[in-house]
């Protein structure tokens, strides 16, 4: 579970009808081992507003600080991206990439979109399958049947309360008798020797 960052909230809160207070405040998260364990990984980039983070994960190094960029060390990622989420990238990066798509398309294996039509037929088929008398008995699958859960007891935790690091110490032998004392702060300047006359 994390908590959702303000500006996560304004941008969800067209789903709830632009009602702020409606938007979930936390949600789940997919850590970045479970997308790199999976079989492939497509990304769609749209828009300026991420071309930074196209740039970040393509031509820098794996970046913590950008998780995007973690993809380069899947064997099967696809980023899919617009014109416009371009705009960060080195002009030879993008001619690098629009070249790869040129020489696969002249070879016979262009990303050829389905027609509407045979959307469109594909998805017929399937209602018709559905409505069909063979499937009149619904099947339930085992998987999405999981046994009631049980709220687990938790402890309260308990307030944070600063202290000194030395008071977290278990006693030490032989020390006995000393007195533990807080250095005095000093700012740097105090500590250094003015300059002569003249000099800066």
């Amino acid at each position: 579970m994390k908590t959702l960052a303000y500006d996560t909230l304004q941008a969800n809160s067209r789903f709830f009808n632009n009602d702020l207070s409606a938007v979930p405040r936390m949600a789940l998260t997919v850590g970045v081992q479970t997308v790199l364990d999976a079989r492939e990984v497509v990304v769609i980039i749209t828009g300026a507003h991420k071309a930074l983070a196209l740039r970040k994960c393509i031509e820098d190094g794996v970046n913590h600080m950008w998780t995007l960029s973690s993809l380069q060390l899947h064997p099967h990622a696809m980023i899919v991206v617009d014109e416009d989420a371009t705009l960060e990238l080195q002009v030879k990066t993008v001619k690098y990439f629009k070249s790869i798509e040129q020489v696969a398309t002249s070879e016979g294996f262009g990303q050829a979109l389905p027609s509407e039509a045979s959307t469109r037929k594909k998805r017929d088929s399937i209602i018709q399958e559905l409505n069909s008398p063979k499937s009149a008995s619904p099947k339930t699958n085992k998987m999405f049947l999981f046994p009631p859960v049980q709220e687990i007891p938790r402890s309260v935790s308990p307030d944070l309360v600063p202290d000194s690091m030395h008071e977290r110490l278990p006693p030490t032998p032989g020390l006995d008798g000393l007195e533990v004392k807080e250095l005095p702060l000093s700012n740097m300047h105090e500590r250094v020797d003015s300059p002569t006359e003249g000099v800066f």
